[in-house]
């Protein structure tokens, strides 16, 4: 799997570091579960844009390469990237239960 967001966050947890604030290491962790359930498994996380077939593709190595696209123009295919409803509640979930780890304070406030 072809981590490409590494380098962001690379850059997220060198500024949180330094400015010695809590940090959740969503990529590493979001990372980590999608390696654990397989690509398969994860693909059903992803949202299908409208006016797309509405099929996942067959798995391939994914470019390092960025594609620059003007802005404002939907991207009708599956990119791996967007999540659909079951990926922004898996994700959401994961948020939570970081949150409520890193800033204990915050738990009152968290929906369970």
């Amino acid at each position: 799997m072809v981590n490409d967001l590494a380098p962001w966050a690379a850059s997220v947890r060198k500024v949180a570091a330094e400015m010695h604030v809590p940090l959740l290491d969503l990529n590493a962790d979001s990372a980590a579960a999608v390696g654990a359930m397989g690509s398969a498994a994860a693909d059903r996380f992803a949202e299908v844009p409208p006016g797309a077939s509405g099929t996942m593709p067959a798995a391939s190595p994914r470019s390092t390469e960025v594609m620059v696209k003007p802005m404002a123009q939907p991207l009708l295919t599956f990119d791996h990237t967007h999540l659909g409803v079951a990926g922004a509640d898996y994700f959401a979930a994961m948020v939570t239960r970081e949150l409520s780890v890193a800033i204990p304070d915050m738990r009152p406030l968290l929906v369970p």
